[in-house]
């Protein structure tokens, strides 16, 4: 499964770039939403999105929004974040399609078992 990932925590962007290629999947990730947001020009076929609620610069939902249509509509967006009551109160992520949100510190192994029983 091809996975991008946008968080600005650098050891948990490695930590997830590495137990996610470990189990088989390519992952690219990114510290930068901006860089991110670069890469999603080029057209890359997006199976899963990782998501941070609170990017540098931005909310999550704010860089989904600009994201709009660069993102596959067969993309399974999950949302990362420390503010998990918050975030699960956003009807804007519903409408943008965040599929679900996890919480931090992240469960390794709930995270990998939606992504690998995703449709």
């Amino acid at each position: 499964m091809n996975i991008l990932i946008v968080d600005d925590d650098a050891s948990l962007l490695r930590s997830l770039e590495i137990v996610l290629t470990v189990r088989g999947h390519r992952v690219m990730a990114f510290r930068d939403p901006a860089a991110a947001m670069r890469y999603l020009e080029g057209g890359p076929d997006i199976h899963v999105l990782l998501l941070d609620y609170m990017l540098d610069g931005m909310h999550g939902d704010e860089w989904l929004e600009s994201a709009g249509a660069r993102i596959s509509t067969g993309c399974t967006t999950i949302m990362i974040t420390g503010h998990k009551e918050q975030v699960q109160s956003s009807r804007s992520l519903q409408r943008m399609g965040v599929r679900r949100i996890l919480g931090k510190p992240l469960d390794l192994n709930l995270l990998c078992t939606w992504i690998e029983n995703e449709p």
